[in-house]
C-alpha cells in the first residue's frame, strides 16, 4: 500500500554558541542593528551588564540570520505572538 506521506529528508542544523563577553567590544555596533523596540527593551535592564548582554546576543541574532539570508542585519524583521 502506497502513502502520500513520505518520510523527510534530512536537512543540515546549524549550532552556532555566541561568546558574549568575547564580543563586548563590539556592543556599540550591535546597539546600531536593533529597531526601536529591541532598543527599548534594553533600555528597561536595571543593570547595565544585562543590557550589554541582551544588545550583543539580539545584534549576534540579527548578524547571523543576515549572512544566512543574504540580508543587512539591522534589515530584519521579527514578528511576535502571544506564546
Amino acid at each position: 500500500m502506497s502513502s502520500i506521506l513520505a518520510a523527510p529528508k534530512p536537512t543540515p542544523i546549524d549550532t552556532w554558541k555566541i561568546p558574549l563577553a568575547a564580543l563586548a567590544p563590539q556592543h556599540r555596533d550591535f546597539q546600531k542593528l536593533l529597531n526601536p523596540a529591541e532598543q527599548a527593551r534594553a533600555a528597561r535592564f536595571v543593570f547595565d551588564h544585562d543590557q550589554e548582554r541582551f544588545v550583543i546576543a539580539r545584534g549576534a541574532l540579527r548578524t547571523v540570520l543576515g549572512i544566512y539570508l543574504s540580508v543587512p542585519a539591522g534589515t530584519i524583521g521579527f514578528n511576535y505572538g502571544p506564546h
